[in-house]
This record gives structure tokens, sequence and C-alpha cells, in this order.
């Protein structure tokens, strides 16, 4: 899965977008970015209808996600929309401190013409949803994983329940 493998290619990606802008280039066209699923705010009109702040707004058709894929898919949906405020709340403060406070320095160095590219390297594309969906989730009290394997390696997160809610402590990916 080409975006939840990102971390350990994104320093290298960042560092090659910090030297293409450092080259002076000749005007091209920029593509149009892909629009990306955000987060849906609740029916507050409804007091049928809970708060759900951690739904993310899938299109029809899309696969459901449960508790902690919607933690991992709103994590990735905020760094494509480079809101690092909402990325961090999907963490806890020592991940966050530990594999993704620098990304957010480097973010705030890339010029504001180059930062439309920083969607596509973080947006969960249809085959990303449907192989985040694909994983299994094993909860224990108020720590829980969620695995992803395919045929080379499994991916898996981590969690840890802070004031009932499901944040990411941390990712590991294990070759099979």
């Amino acid at each position: 899965m080409k975006t939840l493998r990102i971390l350990p290619a994104l320093f290298l990606a960042i560092l090659i977008v910090l030297l293409a802008t450092a080259c002076p280039q000749s005007e091209q066209p920029q593509p149009t970015p892909q629009p990306t699923p955000t987060d849906k705010p609740a029916d507050t009109t409804d007091p049928a209808v809970p708060d759900q702040p951690d739904k993310p707004a899938i299109p029809d058709g899309a696969i459901a996600l449960g508790p902690l894929e919607t933690v991992i898919f709103n994590f990735f949906a905020a760094l494509a929309d480079g809101d690092f405020d909402k990325a961090k709340s999907h963490c806890t403060e020592e991940y966050w401190e530990s594999e993704w406070a620098e990304v957010e320095i480097i973010f705030a160095m890339i010029p504001e013409e180059e930062k439309a590219s920083w969607n596509d390297d973080f947006s969960l594309d249809e085959e990303d949803q449907a192989e985040l969906a694909s994983g299994t989730s094993k909860i224990d009290g108020d720590t829980a994983t969620y695995t992803i394997t395919d045929e080379a390696e499994s991916t898996i997160f981590h969690f840890a329940k802070i004031d009932g809610n499901w944040k990411m402590s941390g990712v590991e990916t294990v070759e099979l």
C-alpha cells in the first residue's frame, strides 16, 4: 500500500521536493490537485444523531471503516490537506514528536506553489482504502493493533485509547 508505506520514504521525498524547489525551473502548468476525503461534521440538527467527529466523509460506494481504520484514514487525510493540528489529534503526543514533528517543520519550508503536490503523497485512493479496510483489529483494553498484510509484508499500526478516543501510537513494518 503506497501511502501506508510512506514512512520510510517520506524524508527522501521531502528532500527531493526541497532540492527541486531550489533549482530554477521553466514555467510548467501545475496539475490540478485531486480532492481528498475530509471529515464530515455530524448532523447536529437531529438530536437522534450523535456527534461523530472522527467519521471520515467516504465517497458513495467506498468501503466503510471501523474505529481504528478511521483514525488511520483521518490521519492521512489531514496530512494530505497539510492540516498538522488535525493530524496530530489522531496520534499520541509521543508518536507525533518522535515521527512526524520534523515533517511539519519541513512542510513549512516548502514554497506555497509546491505544496499542492503534497496532497498526492498522503492521499488514500480507492485501492488504498480497500487495502486499509482489509486489515485485522486486535483490541486489548486501552491498547490495540491494526494489521494490514500483503504478500511481502505486514504493516502494524499501534493504538492507545486516550480520553475515550483511539490514537495512533506507532507503526511498524514486518517483512514476511
